[in-house]
């Protein structure tokens, strides 16, 4: 689904957990013990790591000692995007807003404030509430852009291109998701840019541009294993599977989907649905987000 492509990419994702504690990270000077505790978790997590939800826990524990708002900020924003990506969005989006509201209570507007809009944002379209989702996003690229850091934004520009997919419009979605690619290149930001290659491979899929979209997923695909994503990399080969399947290509798409199956099976995930289906879906009534403007400048 659209929606299970974005969650691999955000920040801090993870796929289902076992049981084992989290052992102490590596002392790093100059960070609190919160700081180190988050790290670690998003590390472990981005390997796969089945300990992540652990080292999430120790982090908010030592921010709640010392009052630190931003490390409890973090440590809610991880939790929630670990949430969204083991299938649990309405628990991930009460773990979001409970990140804003601490990123509020602290007065200060950062990138932190940013990356929980954009986790947000793929929370509430996991829950196919597209209204607010898309305000979200669109309210962490203002606030990116206000920050001077628009590369911060890119996971939200991708969301907002995710969105127009699931509405229907995948020529927009394309062509979202292209000027990303663009821009994510030239920042050398890998995530961002294996993003905005999937997207619009499925979009160029969802249009019968069959060759094109070949070529954005397997750019997708090899951005992806450069930065070692796991699940990211599942997602590109089931997408695959699905441009070879259309193509007639039976054996190419069986090829496809016996190594996703590997990279699922290693990290322990439950199999999702087809990202074209979520894109089939009816057109869904917009809702306006009630989110209200923190400044008139950027909400």
């Amino acid at each position: 689904m659209i929606a299970g492509w974005l969650r691999a990419r955000v920040p801090a994702l993870a796929l289902a957990l076992g049981s084992v504690a989290c052992a102490a990270p590596i002392s790093t000077p100059r960070l609190t013990a919160a700081e180190r505790w988050n790290a670690e978790g998003v590390r472990r997590l981005d390997q796969g790591d089945s300990v992540a939800e652990e080292c999430f826990l120790s982090a908010l524990r030592e921010a709640e000692l010392i009052d630190d708002l931003r490390s409890q900020a973090e440590a809610w924003d991880n939790l929630g995007a670990l949430s969204t990506a083991q299938g649990r969005a309405s628990d991930a989006q009460r773990a979001h807003r409970k990140a804003l509201d601490l990123y509020r209570a602290r007065g200060v507007r950062d990138l932190g404030e940013v990356r929980a809009r954009a986790n947000l944002g793929a929370a509430l379209l996991a829950l196919g509430e597209l209204g607010d989702a898309e305000a979200e996003f669109a309210a962490a690229t203002k606030l990116a852009s206000w920050l001077r850091k628009p590369t911060a934004a890119h996971l939200a520009r991708a969301g907002l291109a995710s969105i127009a997919l699931r509405r229907g419009a995948a020529p927009r979605a394309a062509a979202l998701a292209r000027a990303l690619v663009e821009e994510a290149r030239a920042a050398a930001d890998d995530a961002g840019l294996g993003a905005a290659l999937a997207i619009e491979g499925v979009a160029r899929l969802s249009m019968g541009e069959l060759g094109l979209a070949r070529v954005r997923l397997e750019e997708a695909l090899a951005v992806d294993q450069r930065r070692a994503a796991p699940f990211a990399i599942a997602e590109d080969l089931r997408a695959l599977a699905e441009v070879a399947a259309r193509a007639g290509d039976q054996a190419a798409a069986s090829s496809y989907l016996a190594r996703r199956d590997l990279i699922v099976r290693a990290l322990g995930s439950s199999a999702r649905g087809s990202p074209l289906e979520e894109a089939r879906k009816p057109r869904e009534r917009d809702r306006q987000g009630d989110a209200a403007k923190a400044d008139p400048e950027v909400r």
